[in-house]
């Protein structure tokens, strides 16, 4: 299955495995965020969701509604906002291509909008439920705003360094535990 175009969100886990912390499973992973209300995102969260009910594949579903989560997290509260959410994993290292279907080299960041490749896979711990494995990423467009927009100018500091805008050092802007 393909994705229709997504945000990534909290890329760390997308070159190498995730294999520190309390919940680390030594996966690759890539959590997305699809902006509610374009007929394509409310068709494919459809699909799967009518998927996941025919197959009775348990409780847990991976797609998250970011105006229902629960945090102790404003941050994340607001990430998710206006979104569903989701969080696709591989045993393996995801393949990357451009636009075009050319082989990446530049890697992909939060940010950034992107479509994913992926299976979806049940299982029976926890209750039972699905997940999304990922294939492949493809990156669509690099970095959207990033946050930056919502600034307006000020007086103050002007920057003698001159870097072009694609150029300055990004990270992801919410660890948002969904």
């Amino acid at each position: 299955m393909i994705t229709p175009k997504a945000i990534a969100g909290y890329a760390a886990n997308l070159y190498t495995p995730d294999t520190e912390g309390k919940y680390a499973d030594g996966k690759y992973k890539l959590q997305v965020r699809f902006p509610k209300g374009s007929d394509e995102v409310e068709e494919f969260v459809k699909k799967l969701m009518d998927m996941h009910d025919a197959a009775d594949f348990g409780p847990n579903t991976p797609v998250k509604d970011g105006d229902a989560l629960e945090s102790d997290n404003i941050k994340t509260i607001e990430f998710g906002r206006g979104h569903y959410m989701m969080t696709f994993k591989s045993k393996r290292l995801p393949t990357f291509v451009d636009s075009q279907k050319q082989k990446l080299v530049e890697k992909v960041e939060a940010g950034d909008h992107v479509k994913l490749a992926f299976n979806m896979v049940p299982y029976d711990a926890f209750g039972g439920g699905f997940a999304l494995y990922l294939n492949a990423v493809q990156l669509i467009e690099k970095g959207g705003d990033r946050g930056v927009d919502e600034f307006g100018t000020e007086d103050g500091y002007v920057s003698t360094n001159k870097v072009a805008p694609e150029k300055l050092p990004t990270s992801d802007p919410v660890d948002a535990n969904f």
